[in-house]
């Protein structure tokens, strides 16, 4: 299904994000098993590159980039990709232009725990099967997504995103972030302050911003990830921007908790 966590429903300077875990969608699928994107103080953040600009460039028929756009390589997913990073897979099927693997709706991931009190929301979705459907990704045995969102009362709160997929052999792995209203025409720049710590700014003003700070994996848990730059869709015409972070090395286990902070006066949490 899918899931909303929102201070609101009625102004757009509510924080709202939506994530999924959902059926296979057949002929309309992607790969995008776990994505959320992220809107906050009239503003999104975190985007969707197919639901951004898809259509716009030429939908289904004429759009250059509409196999990266359906593919794991466009959606705030984690990728498992081999060790000189040629190959990096997500949910359901190969990224390379192929046909879809369904007919029909099939149940490949579910939302297992589901619970508010006012106070926080928490979600776990259970990715492992949308996974393992994808051939370059078969060797996932567990690929879970986690997300806590902490209500600070009224417009405020932050969330909380924790990552724990397991594979059979070591892979390298991968997070990406999205970024723009419009992506092409983005609406946000980012600024990278360190190698687990980036901010995601509105152009042209000093605020709103949005946080995103990695604290973790653990020391021996998994390999540790480091945010890199934003670049261009090398597969296509179209400036498709995001922040990535990959590891340095193969591992058998990657947990990741990621802190997403919006902020309404552009102040960085403490």
């Amino acid at each position: 299904g899918f899931v909303f966590m929102r201070t609101g429903f009625e102004d757009e300077n509510d924080i709202q994000l939506v994530a999924q875990a959902i059926d296979s969608g057949a002929f309309h699928g992607q790969a995008d098993q776990g994505e959320y994107v992220l809107n906050a103080y009239g503003t999104q953040f975190l985007t969707d590159m197919f639901s951004a600009y898809g259509q716009g460039d030429g939908g289904y028929t004429d759009n250059p980039d509409y196999a990266f756009q359906q593919s794991g390589l466009g959606h705030n997913a984690v990728l498992v990709c081999n060790n000189d990073l040629s190959v990096c897979e997500s949910s359901m099927y190969s990224h390379d232009p192929s046909p879809h693997k369904f007919l029909h709706h099939e149940q490949i991931s579910s939302i297992p725990v589901a619970f508010s009190n006012g106070q926080y929301d928490r979600v776990t979705m259970d990715l492992t099967k949308a996974y393992q459907m994808n051939p370059e990704a078969s060797s996932i045995t567990d690929a879970k997504r986690h997300i806590v969102f902490i209500r600070e009362g009224g417009r405020k709160g932050y969330f909380v995103v924790i990552d724990d997929f397991s594979s059979s052999t070591a892979k390298r792995w991968q997070q990406r972030y999205h970024y723009g209203e419009y992506a092409k025409n983005t609406d946000v720049e980012p600024t990278i302050r360190s190698s687990n710590k980036f901010e995601l700014t509105k152009i042209g003003a000093s605020s709103p911003k949005l946080f995103i700070t990695h604290i973790a994996p653990t020391s021996g848990t998994t390999a540790a990830a480091k945010i890199r730059e934003s670049v261009a869709n090398p597969t296509g015409p179209n400036d498709n921007k995001w922040i990535q972070s990959i590891t340095d090395s193969a591992s058998n286990r990657y947990v990741q908790v990621a802190l997403l902070y919006p902020s309404e006066n552009g102040v960085a949490p403490v």
